[in-house]
């Protein structure tokens, strides 16, 4: 196969992916096993796949959207099961685990964080702490 065409096919399958994960990863019932039925993949053929394209697995990639997305959700929900959920972890555990791995803190010192910080933008995050400065970053 010509290279323009390879090419043509990974972007595809990016959007493919991308899109589907969009769509799905706020649902706790949306597993790495449903979105590689959906791609019709095997599971140790995805892993290169997933790596060449994102440089990351598919639980890996799914993991990273929720935890994204609870960024969001944490200034705004007043419980944070309610964050955990909404981005589509199935509990609080796995929530907790994830988001402290990710970012340094749990959750609840994140939100606790934000709340006693005095210059917030649109996002809820502090423009001036570092901490804060630092994630809304990397959020964007």
């Amino acid at each position: 196969m010509e290279k323009n065409k390879l090419m043509y096919l990974r972007e595809e399958l990016k959007s493919k992916i991308e899109h589907e994960v969009k769509l799905q990863f706020r649902s706790h019932t949306f597993t790495v096993d449903k979105l590689l039925t959906y791609l019709k993949m095997n599971n140790s053929y995805s892993w290169g796949v997933f790596y060449d394209i994102f440089s990351m697995s598919p639980g890996t990639l799914l993991k990273t959207n929720r935890l994204l997305y609870s960024l969001k959700l944490i200034p705004k929900e007043n419980k944070l099961h309610n964050s955990a959920r909404l981005s589509g972890f199935s509990n609080m555990v796995a929530f907790r685990r994830a988001f402290k791995s990710e970012f340094g803190v749990n959750p609840c010192e994140f939100k606790n964080a934000i709340k006693h910080c005095d210059k917030k933008n649109g996002n809820g995050f502090c423009e001036s702490c570092f901490f804060h400065r630092t994630k809304a970053e990397e959020s964007v």
